[in-house]
């Protein structure tokens, strides 16, 4: 799912940023995107990106047992927050509060290199217990 968030993402900012967008990304602070570039962003943040953070935030809120370490990484907990930090957003743009585009902690940079690393750390757990057993 992160990976194809992160596509998403890539694809949105190549139809929509004038080289600025990302710049712009100014977290609890009025946004100085174009009416265009907000109108897209208002479409594709409830449309794609926050349906795949509300399902990554939903594993590992209910399946957080089944983590590696045993213990909850701050990438993780930062993710959950930066998500929740969306559904604000989400809120005010319900009410007609536009000012506000973006969460107000960022997506964390370890985030998705943490889960490459514990997605390959654990297939290469199942195939030495299935060699066990097989």
């Amino acid at each position: 799912m992160t990976e194809s968030s992160l596509i998403s993402f890539r694809v949105f900012k190549e139809v929509y940023d004038d080289a600025n967008f990302s710049r712009r990304y100014r977290l609890d602070e009025p946004h100085e995107l174009s009416p265009t570039q907000l109108e897209a962003w208002q479409h594709w943040l409830p449309g794609v990106f926050q349906k795949t953070n509300r399902q990554m935030y939903e594993l590992l809120l209910t399946r957080g047992d089944l983590l590696i370490d045993g213990v909850m990484p701050d990438c993780m907990i930062q993710f959950c927050a930066h998500v929740t930090g969306y559904e604000t957003i989400l809120q005010r743009w319900e009410s007609g509060d536009t000012r506000f585009a973006f969460s107000a902690v960022a997506y964390p940079a370890g985030f998705t290199p943490y889960l490459r690393d514990s997605y390959a750390r654990l297939a290469r757990e199942q195939a030495r217990l299935l060699a066990i057993i097989g």
